[in-house]
């Protein structure tokens, strides 16, 4: 057999379009690729001829990926037969030791890169040529040694013929040891040779790399010393308890276990380590260590972690905000079909007779005023909903701050006195600039609604001034204050400082003002005391260049 021949892959999987796809990928390869739709097929295949590599589906019916894999590790003729398993439904820790427990050489997730099992596969088809014709080289090289010893007796010319046999061996062996080195030299894989003592007799260029020593330094060190002596919390590892020497203790490879190992600069890396024994004679003469950096999918794998559980809270935050949200919107709309069902049941009755002017004003006044809330919640929805589309429209002209805080006062004089509230107000008049009229009212109005809720029966205070350059509004109550923990997560969309049970509303109010100053170039500031209030600042620019800002 020379290097070129091609030779025979095993792919397994229950379902036809799977090996489909394997044969689409692998095609030109230009080997002998042998479909099995079951374990049991696949069993059968190899009591038929020998495999370079096997493609082992995780998920089928009956025998399992697992299963058949340890089947064909029982066997003595297939028990070196690298397995790479491939699955798309589950890809925790506990399955993937799973499948290297059983004896697999690789574990890939689909859907996979085809370059990726490509080269993979080609690895392991020229380890299986390269295997093969060093058996075979070794089994002529015996053959001709006994017929050479026999013949050692006859001419001296046919013992000239057996050393330049020999010669030609030993050149062959250069070649493969040459070849050898060049693949240490060039894999991705860190690789060290250890002697018995687990003293550094060998590391490539990849090693060097990764751990940021030099051979020249490692040489006849003990390897555990240096890369793999301490825990992450700088506790010492016991040598006796180090992985890289349970080879030497039990003589059994250790394949594929993750580990920490230390670099040079004494920052740690998350590897995948294989440590294979070397026996010569029946004895463990050193071992082999394999080890790839994880450190790139660990950081994926946390990634992955945060953003599910980002998207949990997500979806924990849309199943609270529409809870409330269709309270909040019910308990209005309830109040207005009330007050509608009172009027026409009135206006029923001998023709509306028994409805005076002035009960059909008071319940058109309590309609009205449960239409304006339903109204004030729909539009901060539309405000949230233009928010998060990047931009909120802002229509500059001259305002005068003082007044629209004195227009909102006379507005919510018959709430404020609903909720036994006192207003102190000290503003100077006029405070004149370039704002957003109807924006301000929508900040004033929610931070003086907010005083109202949860101060009633207490009074609040309010300052209007500036300077030059900046104009400043400040509502202060005396209610139940904000816990120090909450001062920041009130400004956020949807969230409160307080139970939605005990206070209504959607959780949008402050998000909403905070948008709108920024939008205006200005800040939000808040102070606050648990049980005695709380005060909220706004700063204003007294010029804004836009007439447009974007939200982020």
């Amino acid at each position: 057999m020379n290097f070129e021949q091609a030779v025979n892959i095993l792919l397994v999987d229950d379902r036809p379009e799977n090996l489909l796809a394997l044969e689409s990928i692998l095609g030109n390869l230009g080997h002998q690729l042998v479909m099995a739709h079951s374990g049991q097929a696949a069993l059968k295949a190899l009591l038929r001829q020998d495999f370079a590599v096997i493609l082992l589906d995780v998920q089928m019916p009956g025998l399992d990926g697992f299963e058949t894999a340890e089947l064909i590790r029982g066997r003595e003729r297939s028990q070196h037969t690298p397995i790479i398993f491939l699955t798309a439904l589950d890809r925790s820790d506990a399955r993937v030791f799973k499948g290297y427990s059983v004896g697999a050489v690789d574990f890939l997730f689909k859907p996979f890169m085809p370059e990726v099992l490509r080269s993979k596969v080609a690895v392991f088809v020229d380890l299986f040529r390269k295997t093969q014709e060093i058996q075979r080289h070794a089994e002529e090289l015996e053959l001709r040694v006994r017929e050479r010893t026999s013949e050692l007796t006859v001419a001296n010319r046919t013992l000239r013929a057996e050393i330049n046999e020999r010669r030609r061996a030993e050149e062959a062996l250069r070649y493969q040891l040459d070849l050898n080195r060049a693949i240490t030299n060039n894999t991705a894989e860190a690789l060290f040779m250890l002697d018995a003592e687990g003293r550094t007799t060998f590391m490539n260029p990849a090693a060097e790399q990764m751990f940021g020593w030099r051979q020249a330094e490692l040489l006849g060190k003990v390897l555990h010393d240096h890369i793999h002596h301490r825990h992450p919390d700088g506790r010492t590892f016991p040598t006796a308890e180090c992985p890289l020497g349970e080879v030497f203790r039990s003589g059994e490879a250790l394949r594929n276990h993750e580990d920490l190992f230390v670099h040079r600069d004494g920052t740690y890396i998350p590897v995948y380590c294989s440590n294979v024994p070397i026996h010569v004679d029946g004895k463990v003469t050193g071992a082999v260590v394999s080890v790839n950096d994880i450190t790139q999918r660990k950081r994926a794998e946390e990634e992955r972690e945060r953003l599910y559980r980002e998207a949990q809270e997500a979806i924990q935050a849309r199943d609270e905000f529409l809870s409330i949200a269709s309270h909040e919107l019910k308990t209005p709309l309830t109040a207005l079909q009330l007050q509608l069902q009172m009027l026409l049941r009135s206006a029923s009755k001998n023709g509306g007779a028994k409805l005076t002017p002035e009960r059909l004003l008071q319940k058109l006044h309590l309609a009205d005023q449960q239409t304006d809330r339903l109204a004030g919640l729909i539009n901060d929805l539309l405000d949230v909903a233009r928010i998060r589309t990047g931009r909120i429209e802002i229509r500059l002209e001259e305002v005068d701050l003082t007044e629209v805080v004195r227009d909102v006062l006379a507005r919510f004089e018959e709430q404020i006195t609903q909720a036994g509230c006192s207003v102190w107000l000290r503003a100077e008049a006029p405070l004149l600039a370039h704002w957003d009229r109807s924006r301000l009212e929508q900040v004033f109005t929610n931070l003086l609604s907010n005083a109202i809720k949860y101060g009633p029966g207490k009074p609040i205070e309010i300052w209007v001034n500036g300077d030059a350059t900046t104009a400043e509004l400040t509502v202060q109550d005396h209610g139940i204050g904000i816990a120090p923990e909450h001062l920041e997560r009130i400004f956020v969309r949807f969230e409160r400082a307080v139970s939605a049970n005990h206070y209504g509303g959607l959780g949008l109010g402050l998000y909403i003002v905070r948008q709108i100053v920024e939008a205006l170039g200005g800040t939000i500031r808040v102070t606050s005391e648990l049980g005695h209030g709380s005060t909220f600042t706004v700063a204003l620019p007294r010029s804004v260049a836009v007439a447009e800002a974007e939200i982020r």
